[in-house]
């Protein structure tokens, strides 16, 4: 839906659904992270990586990461932590903020796992490993920022670092 909403305000946008809702009108650009030929200067993630369970997480993040052009960011947004407590109809998997979460007859609707933004920096950073910058996201640094929302920059090698010399 994200995606629908940025392209009508004109940006060239592409899309990863690997199982598009029946009722989407636009199907997405691609079904799988294997199908993407191109690098892109901003990959976002907006509520993605809190429905999955871990291993799949560190697949999709991994994927996610490979598309990402040198000196590109990643922004990612998941569930925060205070959610998960006012969340109703609810099972407790490993904690209190990983949860199936029921309909109210009491049927399976979805998984969610809850983070707070130092957890989520630790697990993007030991995923990412050391070619990238972890950090908060904030409306200096990405234009944004939300209870649980970080940003990840792809550390150009080719960069030259600025030194101030004097003499």
């Amino acid at each position: 839906l994200g995606s629908v909403e940025m392209r009508k305000m004109g940006l060239d946008v592409d899309d990863v659904e690997p199982y598009p809702d029946k009722k989407r009108q636009v199907p997405p650009t691609f079904k799988s992270y294997e199908d993407i030929d191109k690098e892109y200067d901003l990959v976002i993630s907006n509520a993605v990586l809190n429905v999955i369970p871990d291993d799949w997480r560190e697949n999709v993040m991994k994927q996610m990461a490979a598309v990402v052009k040198p000196g590109g960011k990643l922004f990612i947004n998941t569930r925060s932590k205070p959610e998960a407590l006012n969340t109703k109809n609810k099972i407790e998997l490993d904690d209190e903020y990983e949860l199936l979460v029921l309909n109210p007859d009491g049927s399976y609707r979805h998984y969610q796992k809850f983070s707070d933004v130092p957890e989520l920096i630790s697990w993007a950073q030991m995923q990412l490993g050391p070619g990238w910058k972890v950090e908060r996201a904030t409306k200096k640094n990405i234009g944004f920022s939300n209870a649980c929302s970080i940003l990840c920059t792809k550390i150009d090698p080719r960069a030259k670092k600025i030194t101030d010399k004097t003499d």
